[in-house]
């Protein structure tokens, strides 16, 4: 049994969030005792959730004040004898790493946020590249979701090889259970004649993730009036999304339902998933579409390119590109056998190197080496 900190510094409903919530309950299930730390927020009735005899829970928020962050950090790990503090983000690894500095404490840090996809105000984009490289500088090692994520940091932080180490994002299946009755529902919502195929997307609404090279792509279509359109998640660019669907004339086919968190049974209703991203890490959704047999197209970022090999399990298009996306989309929806082979060898890959069971195992195993 390990004495773990699981920490980050926002409390949104992303992925770096539920991928902490599910490492924490994959962790105490393996015979962790595991401390979560994270400001209010909208994950935090989720963190709570999972709270019991070996999960613990402490609600603080290093903006509202530094100094009162780290003193708070360090009785944590003194009260909880803890062996290893894991960060989630760059400002908690960093005031984590400040506040166990000359411990024996081993501190680790998983980068969900590449530096290059951040887009601010020059001053702030400085700020934050020297946050994330004195973390990525103090921490005993950094987690990066793909070859090409490290690749990234390297080049821009001049990090040591040795001290990177790829742990690929993962799901847990037993959080992909299907609902026979809510995909019913679904089906009688948004195809009760059955006779329309159904192009899923999901995700926050900004200009990285590429949902309007989606929208014109699929105004392309040759049959787009055969299809629907539904694009999962909210965001700055929603209102956006709706005006270009308006000009396009896609009122009638295309919907956007918001956030869900049943995602799994919206898969069971789609025909294929699409990842148009034009700045993106390692999306989970790509990989839960994968589990489920549904087809996936996705941009060719270097991330995707590691999950999806092309024509095999999966197509993949340049990114940026509706033209492209549109003959793949053609392709998958109407070529039933290339769809079901590329759904089975995902799957395939999928259940071998992506889930939660083979993370902690890694995870483990390097946190003795350190």
């Amino acid at each position: 049994m390990k004495n773990i900190i699981q920490v980050i510094d926002t409390s949104l409903r992303g992925g770096a969030e539920l991928h902490m919530l599910q490492l924490c309950k994959t962790l105490e299930r393996a015979g962790n005792r595991i401390v979560v730390i994270c400001p209010d927020g909208d994950m935090l009735p989720l963190f709570k959730s999972i709270c019991g005899e070996n999960i613990s829970l402490h609600v603080i928020d290093p903006r509202d004040g530094l100094l009162k962050y780290l003193f708070f950090i360090r009785k944590i790990c003194k009260t909880n004898n803890t062996e290893i503090i894991h960060s989630h983000q760059h400002l908690s690894g960093l005031l984590c790493k400040l506040s166990t500095l000359f411990t024996k404490i081993k501190h680790v840090l998983t980068v969900h946020t590449v530096f290059t996809n951040i887009k601010t105000r020059p001053l702030i984009k400085l700020r934050t590249w020297l946050i994330f490289a004195s973390a990525y500088l103090l921490v005993d090692r950094v987690y990066v979701l793909s070859n090409h994520v490290k690749t990234q940091l390297q080049r821009i932080f001049y990090l040591p090889d040795n001290k990177t180490k790829i742990v690929f994002n993962c799901i847990e299946p037993n959080n992909l259970l299907q609902n026979k009755t809510v995909i019913d529902a679904l089906k009688s919502k948004y195809n009760p004649s059955n006779e329309y195929k159904i192009i899923l997307c999901a995700g926050l609404f900004d200009e990285g993730k590429g949902h309007a090279i989606l929208i014109r792509a699929f105004k392309k279509l040759q049959h787009y009036g055969n299809c629907y359109l539904i694009l999962l998640g909210d965001g700055e660019k929603r209102s956006e999304y709706q005006t270009l669907s308006k000009k396009l004339g896609l009122t009638n086919i295309f919907f956007m339902p918001g956030y869900v968190d049943n995602i799994a049974d919206w898969f069971g209703i789609a025909d294929c998933y699409i990842q148009p991203s034009l700045r993106d890490n390692m999306p989970t959704t790509i990989l839960e579409a994968m589990f489920l047999h549904v087809p996936v197209i996705a941009s060719d970022l270097g991330s995707f390119k590691e999950i999806i090999d092309n024509d095999i399990n999966g197509l993949l298009f340049k990114a940026g590109d509706s033209e492209q996306l549109a003959k793949l989309l053609e392709r998958c929806l109407y070529e039933q056998n290339s769809c079901t082979n590329f759904a089975n060898g995902a799957y395939e890959k999928v259940t071998k190197r992506f889930t939660f069971d083979t993370l902690q195992s890694t995870l483990l195993q390097d946190w003795e080496s350190l």
